[in-house]
């Protein structure tokens, strides 16, 4: 019986050490006015529609979660709009 209850806490206590899907470097583009994008590990650009101001500093390094938001189009012309869910900070960049 009590095998049974570690098999079922198991996940609960996984969550904890868990590492978000997506890895990548915010940077600042100067496009269209200028505005703060990810690159992602494996170098695609992303366009978060929802990037907390404390997170707007280039070379910061993070981990998030979300999903493409692929029925809008933007005016900066960079990257895939994404709505971030859940972002992890890995390290920090400049201003």
């Amino acid at each position: 019986m009590k095998t049974n209850r570690l098999i079922f806490l198991l996940p609960f206590l996984l969550i904890g050490c868990h590492s978000l899907p997506y890895k990548g470097t915010i940077q600042y583009i100067e496009v269209e006015g200028g505005f703060f994008g990810i690159v992602s590990k494996d170098g695609d650009s992303i366009l978060p529609l929802n990037l907390d101001e404390k997170l707007k500093k280039s070379g910061t390094v993070i981990e998030y979660s979300g999903e493409y938001n692929n029925d809008m189009m933007t005016l900066h012309q960079w990257g895939k709009p994404f709505i971030i869910k859940d972002v992890k900070i890995i390290s920090t960049g400049n201003q």
